[in-house]
């Protein structure tokens, strides 16, 4: 086999022999147009047509001795200059590895998306692979045939396609594929039919493949830069009107498009390439702070997952399922680097997530042993793991659920009914103990009431209500467990009871729903950060039957609702809420019998729509009902089954 590798211009370029892989020329992987801005500025629009197999015989060190990212496993290309290389990871983020997938930019933005599904975005994939977690490569889906008679592999991350992963209809590679580097019109329009709206893949919202609309040839995607080494910002892609191809702000529109909020999204050239560009130092602080970065050569987009001290940048390539290595500013596969995108998304928060997946979790308490037992769920409501945390003998009652140092994990207060003290678990994400903080002591007269942040500095505070005399009095915690300061908010007669502390009118301080069973009234306590009531509304009554049985956002307004349940007729019935306290309407869910309780609300299944956990305490059966907006039941799933000596803690 004959190859050589060499440059024409600013463009590495390979020319390879007997059907391998071949580069040739600026336009067949790269291609670089500039624009000049009313400002002086001038932008560069590169198209990116990455080869769907690595070029022949270029160097691809693959790096030994990190932690597998295999769940299968696929050697690498066999045009592959093996070298095999031992890690001194500092920085290493677990982020899928898929091959190919109908356009580099677009498998590396469904790289990036496989990451942020697996930490703490679990809309981001919600098909039914994996218990709808994002396996870690694409081995699970089969390949597929195109026009061309070329193999492709898949993954509905980076391209839906009728059939595959469950799906029923069009998809992205029936609407825009027809063989790589193919420039004629879309397959919808010789075709005559509808294009099928974005959703669910990467390679929608990047513009990737789409010939007619975009000019990006199958396989393609655009990305605009400053040349200059200035960071090109979403809002300036706005301004400058170029949001509208660029893939990487198409990126943010696919995050947006599964229910979260992207921070930050901009491109930079390097600082090899243009001085004050994105530096190796950035990109440190980006791996350090859970982002992969995106990173574009000169012809292939790639995916940076960790990293080195001496300027060795470990990385995912869209080939096979391994790890690979290059020097930052330096090539890989033949091909300079040149530039970044980077997105980051707003924190998920999720209450009763102990892993920090973005899927709310089940402890229970065994109170005659004194054992504690996390379940970790998929967003299925299967059981994917369990862990039995630190056990504590039963002079201490498991009181409330919150995250006490703002790490991301839910931590649990205990309280010793005999003594009056006050005791946090901190946390890991594999469900140990890390650490453990007593809090101030509060003489037993004293409940807790609730848990919540009351004063929005995302660190868990503490209410507690003195039943003799119904006063009420709020612990504010500080991030080691210590109690930084307290404050009395208003008395209310203990003819009444705290039905949930959850912040109601969005201000981003936790309230108080105040129920007077034997009426049948209710209130909400609308309180200021220092502690202080601000404000108060009533509620429709509701006879004494109903109790409060859990809030949550049940119709995906981000304002929280009112699920109560009848104790008699075993009916459940949601009071949608509006941000100044009144109900806005109200619907019935399902029923079920009383032998079941309500043991949690909380989104179980990532849609941004709360659902409802039953506990059977006859017979220990788990039974989660899966929402719809409009407050009726879409499905429901029984979890694992646990013996009847075990409380679930909520």
């Amino acid at each position: 086999m004959i190859y050589k590798v060499f440059s024409i211009g600013a463009v590495t370029t390979v020319l390879a022999i007997a059907g391998q892989t071949t580069l040739i020329g600026n336009n067949q992987y790269y291609h670089l147009d500039s624009l000049s801005l009313s400002n002086g500025k001038v932008m560069d629009i590169i198209t990116i047509n990455g080869p769907s197999t690595p070029p022949f015989m270029v160097k691809r060190p693959v790096v030994a001795n990190i932690f597998s990212n295999n769940e299968s496993s696929e050697s690498s290309e066999s045009s592959v200059e093996s070298s095999s290389e031992s890690s001194s990871a500092v920085g290493f983020l677990e982020t899928p590895a898929f091959s190919w997938s109908f356009g580099c930019s677009a498998t590396s933005g469904a790289m990036i998306a496989g990451y942020y599904d697996r930490h703490g975005y679990p809309y981001v994939y919600a098909g039914p692979t994996n218990e709808g977690k994002m396996p870690l490569d694409n081995s699970s889906w089969p390949d597929w045939t195109d026009d061309g008679g070329d193999t492709r592999h898949q993954t509905p991350l980076s391209a839906t396609h009728d059939g595959l992963d469950g799906r029923v209809g069009r998809g992205h590679v029936d609407d825009y594929w027809i063989k790589v580097d193919n420039s004629d019109d879309d397959p919808f329009v010789t075709n005559g039919w509808d294009e099928h709206p974005y959703g669910d893949c990467t390679a929608d919202f990047m513009k990737t493949n789409q010939t007619t609309n975009y000019d990006n040839s199958d396989g393609a995607t655009t990305f605009y830069f400053y040349n200059n080494g200035d960071a090109l910002t979403a809002k300036d892609m706005e301004d400058y009107n170029v949001s509208s191809k660029d893939g990487a702000y198409g990126l943010k529109l696919f995050f947006e498009s599964r229910g979260y909020t992207v921070t930050t999204l901009y491109n930079q050239k390097i600082d090899a390439v243009e001085e004050g560009g994105f530096s190796f130092e950035q990109y440190k602080a980006e791996i350090d702070a859970g982002y992969p970065v995106m990173i574009h050569l000169q012809g292939h987009t790639i995916v940076g997952v960790g990293y080195d001290e001496n300027e060795t940048v470990y990385l995912h390539d869209t080939w096979d399922y391994d790890t690979h290595s290059m020097t930052w500013g330096d090539s890989y596969a033949g091909m300079e680097q040149e530039a970044v995108s980077i997105v980051h998304l707003a924190p998920n928060i999720v209450q009763n997530d102990f892993n920090k997946d973005g899927i709310p979790d089940i402890l229970f308490r065994d109170e005659e042993s004194g054992k504690n037992l996390i379940f970790f769920l998929y967003q299925t409501g299967v059981r994917e793991s369990y862990a039995y945390t630190t056990s504590i003998s039963s002079d201490w009652s498991a009181e409330g659920l919150g995250d006490f140092n703002a790490d991301g994990i839910t931590d649990i207060l205990f309280r010793n009914q005999s003594n009056g003290k006050n005791l946090i678990f901190f946390q890991k994400e594999d469900g140990s103990r890390e650490s453990y903080a007593y809090t101030t002591s509060i003489s037993n007269e004293w409940k807790v009431a609730g848990v919540a942040d009351f004063n929005g500095d995302k660190i868990a505070d503490i209410l507690f209500r003195n039943q003799n005399d119904g006063k009420n009095l709020i612990f504010f915690q500080k991030e080691d467990g210590s109690r930084e300061s307290y404050a009395y908010t208003t008395k209310v007669s203990t003819d009444w009871t705290v039905g949930a502390t959850v912040d109601f009118n969005n201000d981003g301080i936790a309230d108080i729903l105040y129920r007077n069973q034997n009426e049948g009234k209710m209130f909400i306590s609308f309180q200021k950060e220092d502690g202080s009531r601000d404000s108060y509304t009533y509620l429709q009554n509701l006879n004494s039957n109903w109790i409060v049985a859990g809030v949550g956002d049940f119709n995906g307004d981000k304002v929280a609702d009112i699920l109560f349940r009848n104790q008699n007729d075993g009916k459940n019935l949601i009071f949608f809420q509006k941000e100044d306290g009144s109900r806005e309407s109200y619907a019935y869910t399902t029923s079920i019998s009383n032998e079941w309780k309500v043991a949690g609300v909380a989104d179980f299944n990532g849609d941004k729509i709360a659902d409802i956990l039953f506990r059977n305490q006859n017979d220990g059966k788990n039974l989660i009902f899966f929402q719809k907006e409009d407050g009726s039941r879409e499905s429901y799933k029984y979890t694992t089954k646990l013996s009847t000596k075990w409380k679930v803690i909520k």
